[in-house]
């Protein structure tokens, strides 16, 4: 392999990373990031300026529940994807939304025009929840695809949507040997529904279990240490029983020693083995995690999960999008538009097919027929296709040298529109292309960096600077401090 080669493979791969750094949509690499690095920032925080134990709590808090909606969900999708979905000869890639009749429609139709007369508060949130695919659009697709394609890449899919009414085979057979009745048989589109639902649960409760357990199992290791911690000062006094038959020499060394303790002088463990890996999470697991902290937490130190809880879900969710926003509003100003995928402006061959993507998308818009049924009409190896797909706008299929439109991933007409408006604007000022590659960098690493010193650095900072305006200059934890009080006042329970 020459050094030509390597070093394309490795400025590939950079790209690569890249564009999953700054994808807000759909990629969980941004917030692994923002995460890690967050939460390496708040133990160093705490075990500075917090204590070692509220460090230690810190660490395995943040560092376990990252690993459980970090590592546990994706591996455990997996597993099942790999497993279960073969099992019955069903593609774990299929998007249900896709599976449509005429109900589907005629409720689209309806909810539509609800929130076009809607209030704007109604209508937010309406837009949020909506999957935001045109079903009207995508079942003349649908039916005109499965009766007229005969590209060799789309057979595959061909034959998921064309039998997704059929029962399906392997759970036919499987109750046909246990004898039960015929009509509990499900088609294939009740396995992919029940399959979409069944790891969804699976997923939130089995995160939910282990988050509480992780929380309590932080609270417990700091309430056992304390009582070893008083535990081991106790011997230490019988001992001095012993040698100094006084009691105010007994006194005295007991009232000392209990001076110079604090949890300061417990030793700390860093948790390396809660590193996490990205996992598809969601705001509802995240509104688990919230909730889950929140009834856990000790008196005295609510209000400091509440406040990093807020921090955290308003930099990874909330202000994700709209800081990235911003920097892409600024760059058009400055003729600098960033809204495009990294893979698409280090493209080597950029400019060729940004005029010719340009070009075809003037073309759609004046043809007054639906975007996505004149996508699907496009040759799949055209430049505006190629454009899409690395923008994440829509997914191909490949098989022996033969590419299509994938049909089981659903296109968005708004993700089309916003892709098409990024192309043209690019091509407006393709001549600021160098400027423009190096201010898309700045953008997404700023990001990054805004969320990470905001919930590892400043919030872990304020929460100590309000423990010390509360607490007459005291920087610990309200709830261990309260732990190790009780335990001094009374060390035979320990």
């Amino acid at each position: 392999m020459s050094i030509q080669s390597i070093t394309t493979d490795f400025t590939n791969k950079g790209i690569k990373l890249l564009s999953q750094l700054g994808n807000n949509n759909d990629s969980i690499v941004p917030m692994l990031v923002k995460d890690s690095m967050a939460n390496g920032a708040v133990v160093y925080t705490y075990s500075k300026e917090g204590g070692k134990d509220d460090a230690r709590e810190k660490a395995i808090e943040g560092f376990g529940t990252g690993a459980v909606w970090l590592l546990m969900i994706p591996a455990l999708k997996w597993v099942i994807d790999k497993t279960v979905y073969p099992f019955f000869k069903l593609n774990p890639n299929f998007d249900t939304n896709l599976i449509i009749n005429p109900k589907d429609i005629a409720a689209e139709t309806a909810k539509n025009a609800k929130l076009e007369k809607a209030n704007p508060i109604a209508k937010f949130f309406g837009n949020m929840i909506h999957d935001g695919i045109n079903k009207n659009a995508y079942k003349n697709i649908q039916d005109n695809f499965i009766n007229n394609s005969t590209n060799p890449a789309s057979l595959a899919e061909k034959e998921i949507l064309s039998t997704l009414k059929d029962k399906n085979e392997t759970a036919k057979n499987i109750i046909t040997k246990l004898k039960l009745p015929e009509k509990l048989i499900p088609t294939n589109a009740q396995m992919y529904k029940g399959f979409q639902i069944g790891k969804f649960v699976l997923a939130t409760g089995i995160s939910a279990v282990a988050l509480v357990n992780i929380i309590k199992f932080k609270q417990k290791s700091t309430e056992e240490r304390i009582k070893k911690d008083v535990k081991k000062k106790n011997n230490a006094s019988k001992i001095l029983i012993n040698k100094n038959l006084t009691s105010d020499n007994l006194h005295q060394n007991f009232t000392s020693k209990l001076k110079n303790t604090n949890k300061n002088n417990i030793p700390f463990t860093g948790l390396s083995a809660f590193m996490t890996n990205p996992i598809l999470n969601t705001l509802i697991l995240d509104g688990v995690i919230t909730s889950t902290r929140l009834a856990e937490a000790r008196k005295g130190e609510k209000k400091e999960v509440a406040f990093k809880e807020i921090c955290q879900i308003a930099f990874i969710y909330g202000l994700a999008k709209p800081i990235q926003a911003g920097f892409e509003k600024l760059g058009k100003y400055f003729k600098m538009p960033v809204g495009l995928d990294p893979k698409v402006l280090f493209d080597k061959d950029l400019k060729t097919k940004i005029f010719e993507s340009k070009d075809k998308i003037k073309e759609i818009k004046n043809s007054g027929k639906n975007i996505i049924e004149e996508i699907y009409k496009l040759d799949p190896k055209h430049s505006l296709i190629d454009i899409l797909e690395k923008n994440g706008a829509l997914k191909t299929v490949e098989k022996d040298g033969n590419k299509a439109i994938s049909m089981i991933s659903a296109i968005k007409e708004k993700d089309l529109l916003k892709s098409f408006n990024n192309i043209e604007d690019l091509a407006e000022n393709i001549q600021n292309i160098k400027a423009i590659k190096g201010y898309k960098v700045f953008s997404i690493l700023a990001n990054v960096a805004i969320a990470t010193i905001a919930m590892g650095v400043l919030q872990p900072k304020a929460t100590i600077l309000l423990r010390k305006m509360l607490n007459d200059g005291d920087h610990r934890n309200p709830a261990i401090k309260k732990l190790e009080e009780e335990m001094h006042k009374n060390p035979e329970q320990a």
